[in-house]
């Protein structure tokens, strides 16, 4: 069992990496495409993704009970989220983190065959680590966005080309 330590929240953001360590980082990458010339696209990752791809992430901050609930709600389709947690890893995770190692940010992806979601181990241990804190997710949703944002996006894309593919 892990002894609960009660740490300044200045040690909280050190639980987790900025990254998920899956293709879902690119939602969050303000670089720009590189072609296999070696020229640069003039519109990032994040926007291919938006526009192109129909998704779009942020970063938010939960406890672990509000990351499980959406879990349950939005992945599990009203089933418990808990079950099927193993507490020897939350344990072995807590106990980790406690010294100081980093794990990957947990996400959770709405509106995709039922959502996905990864991390609930890991949100449980933080929470035992520190409990009562908020830590940071990947919340991926369906884009959302105006006709101009998208019109703007194909002025980056097709340069003088765009009002081929602008739809009214």
């Amino acid at each position: 069992m892990v002894n609960v330590i009660l740490l300044e929240n200045k040690n909280i953001d050190t639980v987790f990496k900025e990254t998920t360590d899956t293709d879902y980082d690119d939602l969050l990458s303000d670089r720009h495409i590189k072609y296999s010339n070696g020229n640069e696209s003039k519109y990032t990752i994040k926007e291919y993704y938006k526009f192109e791809k129909g998704i779009e992430g942020n970063v938010e901050y939960m406890t672990a009970n509000e990351y499980l609930d959406k879990c349950s709600k939005c992945v599990f389709n009203g089933r418990n989220a808990y079950a099927g947690v193993q507490d020897g890893k939350v344990n072995k995770y807590a106990n980790a983190m406690l010294n100081g190692e980093k794990f990957p940010m947990p996400y959770i992806r709405y509106e995709y065959d039922g959502g996905q979601q990864e991390g609930r181990h890991r949100m449980l241990a933080a929470d035992r680590a520190y409990p009562n804190s908020s830590f940071p997710v990947l919340v991926i949703k369906d884009s959302e966005y105006t006709k101009e944002e998208r019109n703007e996006y194909y002025k980056k894309k097709y340069g003088n080309d765009y009002q081929l593919f602008i739809e009214d």
